[in-house]
């Protein structure tokens, strides 16, 4: 694989190497691992962005502030 990074000019190479089946199997997860996920919620948080809005309250400190400003 190769990486061009065009502002500093320089290329980085990395070679990729199969795994071996041997060293697969040290890859699967246990049978408590699996049951844990399929048991667990799956748990899901969507925020619609469209109806964000931020509004900004000055204090009084604050308000001063920007007076003496």
């Amino acid at each position: 694989m190769m990486e061009v990074d065009h502002e500093t000019q320089q290329v980085y190479v990395e070679q990729m190497h199969m795994i071996s089946a041997e060293d697969l199997q040290f890859l699967q997860p246990s049978e408590e691992a699996v049951s844990t996920r399929l048991t667990a919620p799956i748990v899901t948080t969507y925020i619609d962005i469209d109806k964000i809005s931020f509004e900004r309250y000055l204090t009084e400190g604050d308000s001063n502030y920007f007076k003496n400003l």
